[in-house]
């Protein structure tokens, strides 16, 4: 007799869809330095096998510059601290993880402490009038570049928790998604079991997750103009003004009267001066 076993699990995410903003210059890999947070949370139940979580992680956009950046996967309730799939696919650029929320917030609070009065901010426009597009990047369709990667769950009991830290590159999206109101990025997450017990089984689970990035209100990357665009206005500019000034020599407009043809046109006058007149001659006669 035969006996099966069915794993009930309950996998869900701490937030379905996140929200964050692009804003300022144009940095490159080097200047990246801080990260925001995109939490998963699978709550297991029973030790039987070894249960996994599967990413669909959307790290880059169809063109292959950075999108949502991995910076460190943290677990908790397994006994691994930390998920570190092969291929370098976590920071490979050794950027600088951002500080605790509470540590910044206590920054914040010492420092207007010190200022005393609040500072007065200039008003600023609302970008979102401006902005008329609206980007869906997802792997299904295309636009974007997903990473496949594997964060097992070792010696866990009921509870696991899968902390994912990544940054959003802002730089593709003041580059890339400059005219946008705001640029929806998905991806997904599936809890499987692993085993080699053919009487236990249970259902994969798939979740997927969203993250809003909108631009920052009031705030406007300069426009710089790219260098092919200078020099063909420059060289337009120029034959422009080599063909008025090729129309205006056909036209006659250079041409001057020469020397001779000016004494000829004098003599001519002084001899029609010393002609004598009709009645003159008329009076001789």
């Amino acid at each position: 007799m035969v006996v099966e076993y069915t794993l009930e699990t309950s996998f869900e995410l701490a937030q379905y869809t996140g929200r964050t903003h692009f804003s300022g210059d144009v940095m490159g890999e080097s200047g990246m330095k801080t990260a925001s947070d995109v939490n998963v949370i699978g709550k297991p139940l029973g030790n039987l096998g070894n249960l996994e979580v599967e990413f669909d992680w959307p790290w880059e956009v169809a063109n292959g510059k950075w999108l949502l950046y991995l910076m460190e996967i943290q677990t908790k309730g397994t006994s691994d601290s930390h998920c570190v799939p092969p291929g370098d696919i976590v920071n490979p650029l050794n950027l600088t993880l951002p500080e605790s929320k509470a540590r910044r917030r206590r920054r914040r609070e010492e420092g207007s402490t010190e200022e005393g009065a609040p500072k007065t901010t200039q008003a600023s426009l609302n970008l979102k009038g401006t902005r008329k597009k609206f980007f869906n990047l997802d792997c299904v369709t295309g636009t974007a570049h997903c990473v496949k990667f594997i964060c097992p769950l070792h010696n866990m009991n009921n509870t696991a928790t899968i902390i994912v830290r990544a940054r959003v590159w802002n730089s593709t999206m003041l580059e890339d998604y400059r005219e946008a109101w705001r640029v929806t990025v998905n991806g997904k997450a599936t809890l499987k079991l692993v085993t080699d017990k053919p009487t236990i089984r249970m259902n994969t689970k798939s979740t997927e997750f969203t993250l809003d990035i909108d631009p920052e209100l009031g705030e406007e990357a300069p426009y710089q103009v790219p260098l092919w665009i200078i020099i063909v206005s420059a060289v337009a500019g120029v034959l422009l003004l080599a063909f008025i000034i090729l129309l205006m020599w056909k036209c006659g407009f250079f041409k001057r009267a020469s020397t001779r043809e000016m004494y000829e046109a004098k003599a001519q006058k002084a001899e029609m001066k010393t002609q004598p007149s009709e009645v003159e001659r008329l009076t001789e006669e």
